[in-house]
C-alpha cells in the first residue's frame, strides 16, 4: 500500500514520454543503473506479454513498470537513502527536461511512512529546493525580469553535471537579473555595470526604506550583504581554487540554495506590489 501510494505521487507529476527519451537514457547511465534499467525492462515485457491481449500496455506502460521495479531493487538491495538519491536526480532532471514546477510534499511523505528519517528527508529538500522558486509564468508577473529563468535552470544544470565553477558564476547571474528587475520594477536608478555588491545595496535600502517586508523578515535583509559577499568572493576565487571535488560541491551547494532563497524573497516582494511598472531605467 505504502509503495503504491508513494509511486501514485510521482506518476502525477512525471510524463511517462520521459522515461522513452535519450536524456533519460543518459541519467540512468550516469547513475550506474544501466543493467538494473535494462533487467527491468525485460521482466516488464515478460509480464506484458502475459497478460492479456485485451490490455493496451505498450513502451510507456514497459517503462513505467520498470521505473516502478527500479525503486523497489534499490530498496531490497540497498537502502532507502539510494532510493531517495534515485528519484530526486530522476525529477531533478525532469524538471530541467520539462520546465515545469510541482510540488515534492506527498513524495516525501509516503518516503517517511517507508522509513526515511529526518537527516534523509532534510537531504531532499536540499535537493528539491528548486521547486519553489517561483519563475512559472515570468512574463505574467513582470517583464523585467529578462533571462533570469534561463540563468537559474543553467545553474541547476551546471550543479548536477558537477561543474560547479559554472554554479557559482550562473548563482551570480542570476542574483544580477533578479536585483535589476527590482530595480527596474521600482523605477530606481543604477548604472548598467554596476557590480552585484552595489546592486544589492540599492535593493536593500529600497526595500527597509519603504518597508516592503515585515519584522520577520528584516534580519534576513541585514544578512544579505554578507551572503552576497560570500558568492562574489567564490566566484572570483573559482578559477584559482585548489579545493578537491568535495569542498567545491559543499560550497556550491550552500552557493546555490543562497540565490534560491534570495531570489524566492526579492521575486516574493514584487509580487507583493500592486503597481507593476515595467521598463528599464539604466542611465
Amino acid at each position: 500500500m505504502e509503495w503504491k501510494l508513494l509511486f501514485e505521487s510521482i506518476e502525477t507529476i512525471l510524463d511517462k514520454k520521459y522515461l522513452l527519451s535519450r536524456r533519460f537514457r543518459m541519467l540512468i547511465s550516469k547513475l550506474g543503473m544501466s543493467k538494473v534499467w535494462e533487467s527491468a525492462i525485460e521482466c516488464a515485457k515478460n509480464e506484458r506479454a502475459i497478460v492479456t491481449i485485451t490490455n493496451n500496455w505498450g513502451e510507456n506502460t514497459d517503462s513505467w513498470v520498470a521505473f516502478q521495479k527500479s525503486i523497489l531493487y534499490l530498496h531490497q538491495h540497498l537502502s532507502i537513502k539510494e532510493v531517495i538519491f534515485f528519484i530526486s536526480s530522476i525529477l531533478e532532471d525532469y524538471f530541467n527536461y520539462s520546465h515545469k514546477s510541482f510540488s515534492t510534499i506527498e513524495i516525501k511523505e509516503c518516503l517517511s511512512i517507508l522509513g526515511a528519517t529526518e537527516k534523509d528527508l532534510t537531504e531532499l529538500d536540499s535537493i528539491f529546493s528548486y521547486v519553489t522558486l517561483e519563475f512559472d509564468n515570468m512574463d505574467n508577473i513582470i517583464s523585467n525580469f529578462d533571462d533570469v529563468n534561463e540563468f537559474y535552470l543553467k545553474m541547476k544544470d551546471s550543479y548536477f553535471n558537477k561543474n560547479y565553477r559554472g554554479t557559482n558564476t550562473y548563482a551570480y547571474t542570476l542574483l544580477e537579473g533578479i536585483f535589476k528587475g527590482y530595480l527596474n520594477h521600482f523605477r530606481i536608478e543604477y548604472e548598467r555595470n554596476d557590480e552585484l555588491r552595489k546592486l544589492a545595496k540599492k535593493v536593500k535600502q529600497d526595500i527597509k526604506d519603504n518597508c516592503r517586508v515585515n519584522e520577520l523578515i528584516e534580519p534576513a535583509l541585514n544578512q544579505m550583504s554578507g551572503i552576497i559577499e560570500i558568492i562574489d568572493v567564490c566566484r572570483n576565487r573559482a578559477s584559482d581554487s585548489h579545493c578537491d571535488s568535495q569542498s567545491d560541491m559543499i560550497m556550491s551547494s550552500f552557493i546555490k540554495d543562497i540565490a534560491i532563497s534570495v531570489s524566492n524573497m526579492i521575486l516574493h516582494i514584487v509580487k507583493e506590489d500592486n503597481n507593476s511598472v515595467s521598463g528599464l531605467v539604466y542611465r
